[in-house]
């Protein structure tokens, strides 16, 4: 009985203090990449009912449920992030972009991304696309077309404006848990207070799908990557 109550106490003491590490300010230092004008930055934002919804419908497998991205904007010696965030379409500092990212052993859970050589011609037109509709309003409902935008959406239309075409594959979104084809409570809630349906099955992107486009190379992590459970990384 007393081995009992000690793996039942030591299992929540582990996930208390996992939610720590998450929520904790990322203060360790880490060696920080060069980044280029038009580096995609994806991130996993902190706790709440939506970043854990979306979390669950994008994430598969050993993927990192990245929640959020957004675009590199280099001007001379300024390095800012151009996003849609609640507010809308933003001009971020790259130090509170990545200050507002949860965190795992005091770093942040961002990783950066690049398109790759085919598409860097693209870059230019890119970013002033999406420095152009700074201030335009984020996309509540995630439907295409409103002059509104969300995170992912803004990257894709960006690029697409540039080439003329789809850079970034779109596909039907899904706003239901993969392990259970259910609808968190998080987007049931959300979309209810908005008076809207969820938009099950409409096209859209999302960071997590974004991070694994053909079109992008991930460049550098900003944490370190858990080995998956299948590799001994004292085996190299």
């Amino acid at each position: 009985m007393k081995r009992k109550r000690f793996a039942e106490v030591a299992a929540v003491s582990s996930i208390l203090y996992i939610g720590i590490l998450l929520l904790a300010s990322c203060t360790a230092p880490r060696p920080r990449p060069v980044l280029q004008h038009g580096d995609l930055l994806f991130n996993v934002g902190r706790d709440g009912a939506v970043t854990q919804a979306i979390a669950r419908a994008t994430s598969t497998g050993e993927d990192i449920p990245y929640t959020h991205v957004g675009i590199v904007e280099i001007d001379g010696s300024d390095t800012s992030v151009i996003e849609a965030i609640s507010r809308g379409v933003v001009r971020t500092p790259l130090r509170e972009f990545l200050e507002r990212a949860a965190c795992a052993d005091g770093h942040p859970l961002v990783t950066a991304g690049r398109v790759r050589p085919e598409y860097r011609r693209l870059v230019p037109q890119a970013v002033r696309w999406a420095a152009s509709r700074i201030g335009a309003p984020y996309d509540s409902t995630f439907l295409s077309g409103n002059r509104a935008y969300y995170c992912s959406e803004l990257v894709y239309e960006a690029f697409q404006q540039a080439a003329g075409r789809e850079v970034f594959r779109s596909k039907p979104m899904t706003f239901r848990d993969l392990s259970t084809g259910e609808f968190p409570r998080g987007w049931v809630d959300y979309f209810a207070s908005r008076g809207v349906e969820i938009p099950e099955g409409e096209p859209g992107t999302n960071p997590a799908d974004m991070s694994r486009d053909p079109a992008v190379e991930l460049i550098h992590h900003y944490f370190t990557p858990a080995a998956p459970e299948h590799e001994n990384p004292t085996d190299k």
